[in-house]
This record gives C-alpha cells, sequence and structure tokens, in this order.
C-alpha cells in the first residue's frame, strides 16, 4: 500500500538532495511522546504528529557526526525514501531542526511507527517461552519478502539483518 504522509509533509519547502528532500524544520508539529531506543547515531522517539498520527522520529545530532557516520545517515534515508513497500518501515520526511541556545541542531527522521516493537522486544517479553512456530514461520517470510523487495526493487543489500532490527506493527506484520 502506498503511505501517505501525515498532513501531506511532502507538499513543503525543501532542498532536493540525492533522491530525498531534506524539508524545513517541522518539529513543532510534532510531539514527542516516549523515548524509543538509542543507537549509534542517536535517539528514536514515539512522537505524534498535529494530524494525530503517531510516528517514530530518529533525532539524530546534526553537525557533530564525521562525515563517513552522515554518509551512512544519508544512505540511510535514501535508501528508505525510496522504498513502498509493507515489509519496510514507512518514510515520511526528514528536516533539519535549527539549534537553540541550550540545544545544538539535529536531524530529524519521521518514520512510520511499529507499535509492535521489535523482534527483541516480543522475545524479551516471552520470558524464555518459545515463539509458536506459525509466528516464526510469519516474521521469517516477512523478512524474506522485505528483503527481496530490498534487492529486486530498491536494488539494496541489507547487511544488518537482526531481531532488533525487524519491527512488528500492531497486528504482528
Amino acid at each position: 500500500p502506498v503511505r501517505s504522509p501525515p498532513d501531506k509533509l511532502a507538499q513543503c519547502e525543501s532542498i532536493q538532495l540525492r533522491y530525498f528532500q531534506i524539508s524545513t524544520d517541522k518539529s513543532h508539529d510534532l510531539e514527542i511522546l516516549t523515548l524509543l531506543g538509542e543507537g549509534s547515531f542517536g535517539a528514536v522517539y514515539k512522537a505524534s504528529h498535529k494530524s494525530g498520527s503517531i510516528v517514530a522520529v530518529k533525532v539524530i545530532p546534526h553537525g557533530t557526526v564525521s562525515s563517513s557516520e552522515d554518509q551512512k545517515i544519508m544512505g540511510e534515508i535514501d535508501i528508505l525514501s525510496r522504498c513502498d513497500s509493507p515489509y519496510i518501515v514507512g518514510y515520511f520526511e526528514c528536516f533539519i531542526r535549527e539549534a537553540t541556545s541550550n540545544k545544538p541542531s539535529e536531524m530529524w527522521i519521521v518514520m512510520e511507527y511499529c507499535e509492535g516493537g521489535s523482534m527483541t522486544d516480543l522475545i524479551e517479553a516471552r520470558a524464555g517461552q518459545p515463539l509458536r512456530e506459525e509466528c516464526v514461520r510469519a516474521v521469517c517470510a516477512s523478512i524474506v519478502l522485505g528483503l527481496e523487495y530490498l534487492h529486486g526493487v530498491a536494488n539494496v543489500c541489507h547487511r544488518d539483518i537482526k531481531c532488533g532490527n525487524v519491527l512488528l506493527t500492531e497486528d504482528g506484520h
């Protein structure tokens, strides 16, 4: 299915970079609700968009990463912006939040919120109880379909397949 960004975010003033656009600062349209996790580049938050949509926002300190890390971040955004598959997390937009007197500038990447968490979260919640075979089969099939899309359509080879990178929607997809 084709995902439409909350409140038609794609119709904003922006600067064209590679295949994606970095929009003007839209942080005022988002209310950060909770921290979902932290990674090597920044943190991911659950946020509410002014349209009422719930989204995930990856916040990365801007201008503080090396040029190779910056290229990795831009590559990730580029890939996400080109994908349109139910097996790949949806991408809505990216913008730079300008620095304030008490905070450096930040890059905000707005994506689909997967309320089911990651496979790691699901496994840990099972407290040692194995997942049912049909659940494992469905997850594996979805991973293969996502990889098939990335390889065949987006021409991308995913090199970091792990439970923490497999995200689930509320209905388990």
